[in-house]
């Protein structure tokens, strides 16, 4: 016994007007990448000199300390003693 349907699928073709022709997004244009490129190294050089600037500034503009000790000594024989004085500024 023979399929009817096995040689109507073998010879039926279908093709979609949408599956004869590649669907491939719009590239962008060159410009837009350019654009995008530029901005990105206008800010990554903005952020970069900011960071030199702020270590440049902690270390040649220091903030003074809190505290400081004024005076710090160890004495003993067998027990040791540890004095120290701290003068708040």
């Amino acid at each position: 016994m023979s399929n009817p349907y096995s040689s109507s699928l073998a010879t039926m073709n279908i093709k979609s007007s949408s599956s004869s022709q590649p669907q491939h997004p719009n590239p962008r244009p060159t410009r837009s990448l350019f654009v995008r490129r530029l901005i990105q190294t206008i800010i990554l050089l903005f952020v970069f000199t900011n960071v030199v600037y702020f270590v440049a500034w902690r270390v040649l503009n220091p903030v003074p300390p809190v505290f400081e000790v004024s005076s710090f000594n160890i004495s003993g024989n067998s027990n040791y003693t540890i004095s120290f004085a701290v003068g708040i500024s």
